[in-house]
This record gives structure tokens, sequence and C-alpha cells, in this order.
């Protein structure tokens, strides 16, 4: 939507400004009175003088329309992102599913409801129809993740009292550092109050030291669990097809190596795997195990590169 509606408010801006300049025109003309028909000549640009303000007048009420529609969808798309979350990031409350769904809805509701008034083409309808379906499919994984949430969350045998801190201060705030360093710093200034208020809630509670650590240990570990499409995911995606675009398929023996060497030898900034963060345990080192255990073949036998070798032992082979 965002190119039509802002070709539309450009055309309507260009459209006013000819009016203005229209308007200043005749209000700046002289009127060469003459002995006979002075007050016609008066009454006639008075007259084109009103025709002129109501054109502007009217054209200026268009551009505000066109100019209001336009943020209005651009409202709408911004805060799609920010509906996009586990958490609510004015609040810091759980969300749920029919309630993140509610949310886009109506967003979308706003976008049909502009596109309508538009008058946009087929073309354009059809992709927003196109973006709403996907969006199911992304409430569908907060569907998914929340039942996931509610495993993870028992697994842990808290108590009412913990559960609760748990869930409104502990993963609220993991999730919010995980996100911290990716959010512009204008929403940084929005949610900083936030994350002030959980910081503090987090230290006046009157839970042992010990035990807070490990519930933060188990909310970055629940943070990180939630995987949100952002332009960081779809660049990496669009890297990983380009690298791979060579082999048009990966096969199942090269998607399980793949596999492998993500889980076990990529590491991140504090030096851990994948497979030491899920088992909470050391591994040896990747490489260094396959060449223990990997028979490695021997040198291929000596080839014979002399020709002149070559053509007298085929000669002999002729002969005999």
């Amino acid at each position: 939507t965002s190119a039509p509606l802002a070709s539309q408010e450009r055309h309507a801006g260009i459209e006013l400004n000819k009016a203005e300049e229209t308007l200043k025109k005749i209000q700046e003309t002289p009127i060469r009175l003459g002995k006979e028909d002075s007050k016609n000549k008066q009454i006639e640009k008075q007259w084109e003088i009103e025709q002129a303000v109501d054109m502007r007048d009217h054209l200026k009420m268009q551009f505000e329309q066109k100019s209001k529609r336009r943020e209005q969808v651009k409202t709408a798309v911004r805060e799609m992102g920010v509906i996009h979350h586990p958490i609510n990031l004015k609040s810091g409350a759980l969300q749920t599913a029919d309630g993140t769904e509610e949310r886009f809805n109506e967003q979308f509701k706003i976008i049909h409801e502009c596109a309508e008034a538009a008058n946009l083409s087929e073309p354009s309808i059809n992709r927003i129809e196109k973006a709403q379906r996907a969006f199911g499919a992304i409430v569908m994984y907060l569907r998914y993740f929340f039942v996931v949430y509610a495993a993870f969350v028992e697994g842990l045998r808290l108590s009412i009292e913990q559960e609760k801190f748990f869930n409104e201060v502990v993963f609220p705030l993991s999730y919010l550092k995980m996100i911290w360093r990716r959010l512009p710093k204008k929403d940084k200034e929005q949610h900083k109050m936030l994350m002030q208020e959980l910081e503090v809630r987090m230290r006046d509670e009157p839970w042992p030291e010990e035990l807070k650590q490990g519930l933060m240990k188990k909310g970055k570990e629940m943070a990180e669990t939630f995987q949100r499409s952002s332009s960081c995911v779809e660049g990496r995606n669009g890297m990983l097809s380009l690298n791979y675009h060579r082999f048009h398929r990966l096969n199942a023996r090269s998607l399980q190596v793949l596999t492998i060497v993500h889980n076990f030898d990529v590491r991140r900034s504090d030096g851990t795997t994948a497979a030491e963060r899920f088992f909470e345990a050391k591994h040896e080192n990747l490489f260094e195990s396959l060449v223990a255990n990997v028979r490695i073949p021997g040198k291929p036998q000596q080839q014979q590169h002399d020709m002149q070798k070559r053509l007298l032992g085929r000669e002999k082979r002729r002969v005999a």
C-alpha cells in the first residue's frame, strides 16, 4: 500500500500547490477601472476569488485525507511489529494467541478500510490479503509457543508464588533484555521505564539470590525459544540460500552434517555450543574427536607418468 498511497498524496499536494498559486495570481492581478464597467469588474474578480478559494479548500481537504490515510496505514503496519512478541511491550504482561490475533485483525481492518477509501487496485488488495494469511501462520506459531511455555513452566516445579513471579517478572525481563540490543533508540526510550520497573521488582522480591539467578537462567532459555522472523533472521536465511544455491537441494546426509556442526562447533560469545547449553555439560572438541576416531585413507599407489615407459608396456602387451 505504501507506494500507491504515497503517490496519491503526492499528486494531491501538487494540485493543491497549483490551486494556491492560481488564487494568489487572481488576488494580485489589478483591476483596470473604467468609468462604465468598474463595478462589474470588481464583482467578477470577487466571484473568481471565491471560486479559487473553494477549489483550494476542496483540494486541501483531499490532501489532508490522503495524508491521514497513508499515515494510518503506516502506523498500523508498525503496530503489527510491536504486537508480534510473547509479552506486551507496554505493560510487560504475557500475551495470549487469541489476544494477539484480535490485535492483528484490528490493524488489518484499518488497512482494508484505507485501501477501499483510496480505491486501490486489485493487485494491491490481493497483496494485503496474502499478508493477512501469513499473519495467520504467525498466530498458529504463537499458540504453539504458549503451549511449550506452559509445559516448560510446569516442568520447573515452582510454587504458586514463584510461578507468578516467573510469569510477571522473570520471563518479561529476560525477553526484554534479549531483544534490547536490537531495538532502535526511539523504542528503547519508550520501553526504558518498563525495563527499570522489572529490574526493581526483581531486586526487591524476598527470594534468595541463588533462586533468582536460577530463574533468570531459565527465563533466558525460554526467551531464546521464541523465534521472531526479523530482518536479521530473513537476512540469515537469504545468505544460506545463496551459499547452498549451487546444490539445488541438500540431501539428508548433508543436512545432518550441517546440523552436527551447528550444534557441536558453532559457539556464542560466552564460548558455549548449542549442545552444551541443552545438556548443561561440556563435550569434546568436534574436529579433534573426528581426527582421533575416523580412519584416514592411506596414500594412493604411485602412478607411472613416464610416457616412454607407458608406450613400452603397451607394446609388450600387444606382442604377448
